[in-house]
């Protein structure tokens, strides 16, 4: 018995000198650095993986579907990986999104087959236009709001501020009202050339129909276009941590207020201003209920203005009813759906992609997240 007990302390003195070792505490603080650094850089990346899955599922579901022909889309086991990989579907959306520029029969026009713009076009021409106008309009108010002192000035800033929760739909109907003479007169292209009535009336409308957006673009000039007060204060927000011991020094080197904006603030805000140029081009792409209202509605659609997501939005409405427009039959095939929506965000991802970085290093200036 004696023997055993005598064993069993010689054990746990082995144990306990194995423990307490230099050796071993050498190890075991080694091993303690590295699980420091280790175990929070699992959850952080598997934080990151959990919402990287919840934000790229969709779209990684849209563009296999878009690949898959009828007869994988209509097999519960075909889910991720197509059988039969088809390009198909993009041509028959792209026909009915009119992604390029289809010819039309117009009525009653005496030369046949006339050119309509095309979705694509129409959409990135508006939102450039309006995205640049936004941009400069916002600029300067942020500048205003930043660097000067004027009368009512808190007010104008909590009304910026207020009008961050106002319904653009609340907006919209006083808008349209207001500039219900202009959306008339830009309505139709051919009347406002004086052209009504003639051979080509149809073929003017349908290939300018690009005016009948310039009440939304002199909107924007006016500083209440899509989401103009987020902007604004984007621009707020950049100026204010510009030390304004630089505007001084470039008075003291006889600069003006105009001189110091285009010399200092504008050439130091780069990557702002493209942050300020992307959000709102991206907005108004995507707008189709703004630009909806603040449009004419001619009685024929091929004069219209249409846009990528308007037209997306016509062809989904179409699928659901089971019609059928443009000389394609849109049956209700869930890869043609997939394939429009990719062909509608894609512009955005290869701007964004030629923008990267400088839209990082704004959105890290301004400290503007979560928009």
């Amino acid at each position: 018995m004696e023997k055993l007990s005598q064993s069993i302390k010689n054990i746990f003195y082995k144990i306990k000198a194995f423990f307490t070792s230099t050796a071993f505490l050498k190890k075991y603080d080694k091993a303690r650095k590295i699980l420091k650094k280790v175990i929070p850089a699992i959850i952080v990346y598997a934080l990151l993986i959990c919402f990287s899955y919840v934000f790229m599922y969709p779209i990684l579901k849209i563009i296999v579907d878009s690949l898959k022909s009828e007869t994988d889309l209509m097999n519960p086991d075909v889910v991720w990986l197509p059988k039969h990989l088809t390009l198909s579907n993009y041509t028959n959306a792209a026909k009915v999104l009119r992604i390029f520029k289809p010819i039309y029969q117009f009525p009653g026009a005496k030369e046949g087959l006339y050119a309509i713009q095309s979705t694509l076009w129409n959409s990135a021409l508006y939102s450039f236009i309006v995205a640049v106008c936004q941009t400069v309009v916002a600029g300067l108010a942020g500048y205003a709001f930043a660097r000067f002192n004027f009368r009512f000035k808190k007010f104008w800033f909590a009304g910026l501020i207020i009008s961050f929760v106002v319904p653009v739909q609340v907006l919209v109907l006083p808008r349209k009202i207001m500039m219900n003479p202009i959306i008339n007169f830009f309505g139709t292209p051919a009347k406002m050339l004086g052209l009504t009535g003639s051979s080509i009336e149809s073929a003017i409308n349908a290939n300018l129909n690009i005016l009948q957006t310039t009440p939304m673009i002199l909107v924007s000039i006016l500083g209440q276009g899509l989401n103009s007060a987020i902007l604004v204060f984007i621009f707020f927000s950049f100026f204010k941590m510009i030390p304004q011991a630089l505007d001084e020094a470039a008075q003291i080197d006889g600069a003006n207020y105009r001189q110091i904006f285009y010399h200092v603030i504008i050439k130091m805000s780069i990557p702002t201003i493209l942050v300020v140029f992307l959000f709102s081009f991206v907005w108004n792409w995507n707008d189709t209920f703004v630009i909806g209202q603040m449009t004419l509605l001619n009685g024929n659609i091929s004069e219209a203005y249409r846009s990528l997501p308007r037209a997306l939005n016509q062809f989904n409405y179409n699928i659901s009813q089971g019609a059928s427009t443009s000389g394609v039959d849109e049956n209700n095939n869930r890869g043609w759906r997939a394939a429009a929506i990719v062909i509608s965000i894609l512009p955005l991802i290869i701007l964004y992609g030629f923008t990267q970085r400088k839209f990082v290093e704004g959105i890290e200036n301004t400290g503007v997240t979560g928009i």
